[in-house]
């Protein structure tokens, strides 16, 4: 069974700021995830250093104004790969993320046991509001084993059903900045949470047009080599959702059923968590939260 909990956070934090969080597997404080009295929060993390992910196509047009222009498509696909390779362009880490093509899938559901689940980058053009909250730039889900924090699947969602999205180096007039969005998306997809520090990357709001989130602060760097440090061995082979490498890392027994060759069976008790970015906009040279551009 999984469990959903949504939790697209914003977070105002005066000056005197921590440094970046992790996403735990429970919470020792408030009502989201709430630890059990014999339950240790454990920081969210892949198992393996190298995970793929792929794009669906369908709404890439949601992106690219509506084009069906090759050249447009290519650009939308190329502000996706620059923002996850933001994560993999980092000296003191090996953590490598891979596009592995595109894909007509769009079903962010996690089921256990099935070889068909994919990490997935994919446009939400209707709906939204079953999703989450409109003030929401775009989701990402993580599906995590609770008892040792190993990611089994992770889809960003963007909303496109609500804001026009921008995927060129210079972002257009009263859109947001598709680069700008995904990279924190990305930084959720590999396990970490928001961050008090206005200028990272992981901080919860950003502005429509704002692009100073493609380039990762020294907190996000910190928090991505913490999580993944540099190692001396060469990375394994990229592994898509689902896909575990070590059944002593998940606790479980292998199973005949519903797994292909060399996959390990996901947690029954997987949990399903929701963060993302908000809008935030300026009104009277004061940050207000919700208010339409």
């Amino acid at each position: 069974m999984v469990f959903a909990a949504a939790a697209a956070l914003v977070l105002f934090h005066t000056s005197d700021a921590q440094a970046f969080r992790h996403t735990m597997t429970c919470n020792l404080e408030g009502s989201e995830h709430r630890c059990a009295e014999d339950q240790t929060p454990k920081p969210l993390r892949w198992s393996a250093r190298c995970v793929l992910y792929h794009i669906n196509e369908d709404a890439l047009e949601s992106v690219a104004g509506g084009s069906n222009d090759e050249a447009a498509l290519a650009e939308v696909r190329r502000a996706v790969a620059l923002s996850f390779q933001a994560w993999t362009d980092v000296e003191c880490s090996d953590m490598t993320l891979v596009d592995g093509g595109l894909t007509t899938q769009k079903d962010s559901t996690f089921r256990a046991g099935d070889s068909r689940n994919t990490n997935l980058v994919m446009w939400r053009d209707k709906d939204w509001d079953e999703l989450a909250t409109a003030k929401a730039f775009a989701l990402t889900s993580v599906t995590y084993n609770p008892r040792n924090g190993i990611i089994a699947d992770a889809d960003i969602q963007v909303n496109t059903e609500l804001y026009n999205y921008s995927a060129g180096n210079i972002p257009r007039a009263n859109h947001v900045d598709l680069r700008n969005t995904l990279t924190h998306e990305v930084g959720h997809f590999i396990g970490l949470d928001h961050s008090d520090l206005r200028n990272a990357t992981m901080y919860s709001t950003a502005p429509v047009g704002e692009t100073s989130k493609r380039a990762l602060h020294p907190d996000d760097i910190n928090g991505l080599c913490a999580t993944y440090p540099l190692r001396a061995e060469e990375p394994p082979q990229c592994l898509r959702a689902s896909e575990f490498p070590s059944e002593a890392d998940l606790g479980l027994r292998r199973s005949g059923c519903n797994t292909g060759a060399g996959e390990q069976e996901p947690p029954t008790g997987a949990i399903l968590i929701v963060l993302g970015l908000i809008l935030l906009v300026m009104r009277n040279g004061r940050q207000v939260l919700g208010a339409a551009p």
